[in-house]
């Protein structure tokens, strides 16, 4: 049986997801991987878009928090050290 990239892709993040169950570092890993996606999938899609296209600004606020928060979350990992302090 031959299967291309997307199924493949699918087939590991089923496997994934299944094995996280709901602790706290497997549980985090798979919403990453699912953030790395979307946004795989985002960036593809306004690559083809003209550089001056406009886009709903209820949907560049929700960029601009994600990054905000997504970057947040980064910055705590890296200045805590990923010890697992509660904040």
């Amino acid at each position: 049986m031959k299967i291309n990239k997307q199924q493949l892709q699918e087939m590991i993040r089923e496997e994934i997801l299944k094995e996280t169950g709901h602790t706290d570092v497997p549980s985090t890993k798979s919403d990453l991987i699912t953030i790395v996606e979307d946004c795989d999938d985002m960036l593809k899609i306004l690559s083809q878009a003209p550089e001056h296209a406009s886009l709903p600004t209820w949907w560049t606020n929700k960029v601009a928090v994600a990054s905000s928060n997504l970057n947040a979350c980064r910055d705590y990992l890296l200045t805590a050290g990923g010890n697992n302090e509660d904040n």
